[in-house]
């Protein structure tokens, strides 16, 4: 009689590694981008944009290109460290869902506190 070993679907690791992959990135997103982003701006005190109403509409000096630059830098950072998975398709698996998560979720994260500093008011 002969015994075989039990199959296992080839796509299983595949779909383990895409489904941690998207985690890692939305928890990356989540717990360390503002985070790291207000880091950045502390410790090379990058000037925060400053509202003030002189007139209608609400008067808006624009921001330094740093306070741009921080926010960019964590993306642009987990960009390069995806394209450097490129030659394994293990790693390309798990980093590009990573990658996707991350930039979706810090995009809106970006997009709230960046309205926050630009269009909030103490009134």
């Amino acid at each position: 009689m002969n015994q075989t070993e039990p199959v296992v679907p080839a796509s299983t690791g595949k779909s383990l590694r895409i489904t941690l992959g998207a985690a890692a990135g939305a928890a990356l997103a989540v717990l360390g981008y503002v985070p790291f982003v207000w880091w950045m701006q502390s410790v090379f005190d990058v000037p925060q944009p400053s509202v003030h109403p002189e007139g209608l509409p609400l008067s808006i000096d624009p921001p330094a290109v740093g306070y741009w630059v921080s926010w960019a830098v964590p993306g642009v950072a987990v960009l390069l460290c995806t394209l450097a998975t490129i030659p394994s398709r293990p790693a390309r698996q798990f980093a590009l869902p990573l990658a996707i998560a991350f930039l979706a979720l810090a995009g809106l994260l970006a997009w709230f506190f960046v309205s926050m500093d630009l269009f909030f008011t103490a009134d």
